[in-house]
């Protein structure tokens, strides 16, 4: 599966003899299998996409983000049509009881705590304490454990100086494409799964229509960050975001991760968290399968 990347001006994207090509100046620079696109970023206001393209994609279950000049996302376009029982599902997900989305939570944060203590193992051989910190999290997550754990995780794994700020350096936009990357990947499990994108967990902000995807995105960050750590080993002090870490992060959604006692890519892990999650509103299931835990 291949994450197609369009930052040109002027590129022109279509769909040709069953693929996903991309042009500029009359010349094919890209030419990918319908089948084998996962996702579709856009990012260049002059390029023009062809409506057979966003409907055979959409058709599939594949998103297409539309992103600004720093790759911010500012769109989103998903599969109108969904699970054979959709309807069924997102009534389910939209009478989640308090209790029952406060338990989801605490699963989500103990998963995302355990990666990160899994990537500072990787990166710097020890945990910062973080298993220890996973431990203490609580329905809903009321003691913000969370926040906790992301203080010392930062500051072990990027250093006392790095601050989480959209946008600000290198570090930060290499995260910010990472995670936009992820975000549609969970997206498009999400509606695969018959659940609707944005009605959330935790997340509630009205004018948010991926919710759930923010909040199932969660566990699967320590990943991102991961690769983040590569590819600033890679440029070795440069401050530009090339063509070719985009690839390396886009690629991303190839690694894996450990879930249901298997390492899975972070594509069929996603579909795995998307489908117990609607297990779990419709009364089927408890414990969601997420990554880096049993």
């Amino acid at each position: 599966m291949h994450v197609v990347e369009v930052s040109q001006t002027k590129a022109a994207i279509r769909i040709t003899n069953g693929c996903l090509t991309v042009s500029t100046d009359g010349v094919m620079r890209c030419s990918v299998p319908v089948a084998e696109v996962s996702a579709l970023l856009l990012s260049s206001p002059h390029s023009i996409c062809s409506v057979m393209a966003i409907a055979t994609l959409a058709g599939q279950g594949t998103p297409v983000v539309f992103c600004d000049p720093s790759m911010k996302p500012a769109g989103m376009v998903m599969p109108f049509r969904g699970h054979h029982e959709i309807g069924q599902r997102i009534l389910a997900q939209a009478r989640a009881s308090l209790p029952l989305r406060k338990r989801l939570w605490k699963q989500l944060i103990q998963s995302k705590i355990i990666g990160q203590a899994a990537v500072l193992e990787g990166a710097i051989g020890d945990d910062a304490g973080l298993r220890v910190l996973a431990t203490r999290v609580r329905s809903g997550d009321v003691r913000n454990v969370e926040a906790r754990a992301a203080r010392r995780y930062w500051s072990k794994l990027l250093g006392l100086s790095f601050r989480r700020r959209r946008g600000e350096g290198l570090t930060n936009q290499l995260l910010d494409y990472g995670y936009t990357v992820l975000r549609a990947s969970i997206a498009r499990s999400i509606c695969v799964a018959g659940l609707h994108p944005s009605i959330g967990i935790h997340h509630h902000n009205r004018a948010n229509a991926f919710a759930l995807a923010d909040d199932l995105i969660e566990p699967y960050r320590p990943a991102v960050d991961r690769k983040v750590v590569e590819c600033l080993r890679q440029v070795q002090g440069g401050d530009e975001m090339t063509p070719a870490l985009k690839r390396e992060l886009a690629a991303s959604l190839r690694t894996t991760v450990p879930v249901d006692g298997c390492n899975r890519s972070l594509e069929d892990a996603a579909k795995r968290s998307a489908a117990s999650l609607a297990g779990a509103f419709l009364g089927d299931q408890e414990k969601l399968s997420l990554p880096w835990i049993g």
